[in-house]
């Protein structure tokens, strides 16, 4: 698939897609880990974070809207 086939099936901007590849190709999967520094704290508690990540787990090809839905 290509990075902007990629990056429109992910609701992502073609720009967005191609800083993704390129810190893939240079860091690996850990390239894709954001990193953040400060900003809001999560609105979720620890045990809605396990929660939600038991409940990711289910199914391998979740779209980002439902993903947005589940948190």
């Amino acid at each position: 698939m290509s990075v902007v086939d990629a990056a429109e099936a992910v609701g992502v901007s073609h720009q967005t897609g191609y800083n993704w590849q390129k810190r893939w190709n240079e860091e690996g999967p850990v390239g894709l880990v954001p990193k953040y520094a400060g900003g809001h704290p999560s609105k979720l508690t620890d045990e809605q974070k396990a929660a939600l990540l038991e409940k990711l787990r289910e199914k391998e090809d979740w779209t980002t809207a439902e993903v947005q839905h589940r948190i």
